[in-house]
């Protein structure tokens, strides 16, 4: 329970949603490592420590790597509520369409395109970088969906 004291009420929710990874980190138990943790628990011990720094920047690497698809959501609602600039490398390109403003897309660590999500992720520039089919379609949301299309002659796995 440390790193939630040190964070503002809003905060803890997310924490008190993660409990199961939180608990085994930090309740009641004195000689365990990281190592023991899940990469999901670890993945939210990491961001529990960047939040108590309180940052005006905060930097991520795959920050929702390790996590169930219900926690990659809750990570990156409560990091766009954040308020502060956040740079991230995301491989997930629908997550990266329904949180990041702008995308910076790298390919053999040079930068292949640059804009909006809505500007960024088209078919042509997907099969481009990522040397695969896909279909962008908006949803009634209006949030940009992205269905990749199987590589091979074959399209279901047996």
């Amino acid at each position: 329970m440390c790193c939630q004291a040190a964070l503002s009420d809003g905060r803890r929710g997310f924490f008190a949603a993660c409990e199961t990874g939180y608990s085994r980190a930090f309740t009641g138990v004195t000689n365990i490592t990281t190592s023991t943790l899940s990469g999901g628990e670890q993945q939210r011990v990491i961001l529990a420590r960047a939040l108590a720094q309180q940052t005006p920047c905060l930097i991520l690497d795959e920050p929702t790597n390790h996590l169930d698809i219900k926690f990659q959501l809750q990570l990156m609602d409560l990091v766009r509520g954040l308020n502060r600039t956040v740079i991230a490398a995301i491989h997930d390109l629908n997550i990266a369409a329904l949180y990041c403003d702008r995308l910076c897309a790298l390919k053999d660590g040079k930068i292949v395109g640059e804009g909006t999500p809505r500007e960024l992720l088209t078919p042509e520039f997907i099969r481009k970088v990522y040397e695969v089919d896909a279909q962008v379609m908006t949803g009634e949301d209006g949030a940009i969906h992205i269905l990749y299309h199987a590589q091979g002659k074959e399209r279901t796995i047996h």
